[in-house]
């Protein structure tokens, strides 16, 4: 029970995160969204970028997304 909540909440933390990673560093995947101020936050982000792009580029389908 408690590893169940535990893995879903690291699970929500990731896609949270990306979700995050997308609204500042979108551009890099052609979504035009620009602020100075997310510059700050690209050096924490630097060792994360490449497995971030590989996720929001993956192609899914939709029973992949059902299971």
């Amino acid at each position: 029970m408690l590893y169940g909540l535990v893995s879903d909440t690291i699970v929500q933390r990731g896609r949270a995160e990306y979700a995050l990673m997308l609204v500042t560093v979108g551009d890099m995947l052609g979504y035009p969204i620009s602020s100075y101020y997310r510059l700050r936050l690209l050096p924490y982000w630097t060792h994360r970028l490449n497995p971030w792009k590989r996720y929001f580029l993956k192609e899914r389908d939709l029973v992949e997304r059902l299971g």
